[in-house]
């Protein structure tokens, strides 16, 4: 059976948005009563505001019902819609120090998933994987996140969820009722240890979040992509799966990450205290270094040790904060001054 295409060539979110700025037209036409009838109008006996009453009136019959809207779906209209803005970038700081990334690679240095065990792994990618699929990037980014459960420590444990399902939650109340529902590649759950295992058995986000109580710190939430595609073309995605995530939790806070596993983009989603609309800062990517070395005319492809250590580093501490603003004291970033400040 062939799809009908839609005459107007328009998703309903577009239509949706649509018929507010023809509402906000017809309240400004409501305040010209002389304005003269267009000839459509004349012909069957109607003025200006009635034509356009009966136009509104038609649009809401079809549009102004409730939907459920995939996570991948969201784009920059949607995120309109929400309320939430971009504020400016995570600017990274000049030169993080030494003694963290030397800190990162010797803790649990007998741990399944040391660094350099970590190391021999993304070696093992560059020689034996091709780049350009999803399924490749998940394990770029598998290693990383492994790699950063090892090294939490503390009375919190690391809880790694993969493909979560999110219940629908409504983030749009107006003009239309949209509700935002799907699957999250990556949640970081940051839980009090003798809670670790309720979450690891939930099988939803809202189920692990009950099933903690009061003792889940916070949570980090990451979308992988393809290392072919612009991964910029997909933050809405990533701020509306960091938007429902944070309203499930009741945090203000939430820290996130869109990534092919060889570049990351960091984020920070601040949600507003009425829980509705909020705005958020991203990062320049940060891509892992690749370094080439020629033995017997056999060419390798090895990562440049600094950069995993510095992505690892700004992974374990933002898990870490993941519920938490970020502050003067953040050892990787700083927010940009003017947009969101």
């Amino acid at each position: 059976m062939v799809k009908r295409k839609k005459v107007s060539g328009l998703d309903s979110l577009e239509l949706t948005l649509a018929l507010d700025y023809v509402k906000r037209w017809r309240e400004v036409l409501a305040k010209e009563p002389d304005a003269t009838p267009d000839e459509l109008a004349e012909e069957e006996g109607l003025t200006d505001i009635d034509a356009v009453d009966r136009f509104i009136s038609l649009m809401e019959d079809r549009l102004l019902v409730e939907k459920s809207m995939g996570f991948s779906s969201a784009n920059d209209a949607l995120l309109e819609s929400m309320g939430i803005a971009f504020a400016g970038f995570l600017l990274e700081k000049a030169k993080p120090g030494e003694e963290k990334l030397r800190r990162v690679r010797e803790q649990h240095a007998d741990h399944g998933m040391s660094q350099s065990n970590l190391y021999a792994t993304l070696n093992f990618l560059c020689q034996y994987t091709m780049m350009h699929s999803e399924a490749v990037a998940r394990l770029w980014i598998d290693a990383f996140l492994f790699r950063v459960t090892a090294i939490a420590h503390g009375t919190t444990r690391h809880v790694m969820g993969v493909e979560v399902f999110v219940e629908p939650s409504v983030v749009v109340e107006q003009p239309r009722r949209v509700r935002l529902t799907g699957l999250v590649d990556y949640v970081v759950f940051v839980v009090e240890d003798r809670f670790a295992g309720s979450v690891m058995n939930a099988p939803n986000l809202t189920q692990a979040v009950r099933e903690a109580q009061d003792k889940l710190h916070g949570l980090f939430v990451a979308e992988a992509k393809s290392q072919e595609r612009n991964l910029k073309d997909h933050i809405a995605q990533v701020i509306a799966e960091m938007f429902t995530c944070a309203k499930c939790l009741g945090s203000r806070y939430i820290r996130g990450a869109l990534t092919s596993g060889t570049e990351w983009i960091f984020l920070l989603l601040e949600v507003n205290a009425d829980q509705k609309g909020g705005r958020f800062w991203r990062s320049y990517p940060r891509r892992v270094n690749r370094e080439m070395e020629t033995d017997a005319n056999v060419r390798t492809w090895t990562v440049q040790q600094h950069t995993v250590d510095t992505i690892v580093a700004i992974l374990a501490d933002w898990t870490l904060h993941c519920a938490e603003n970020l502050t003067d004291d953040d050892d990787w970033f700083e927010l940009e001054m003017g947009i969101g400040t």
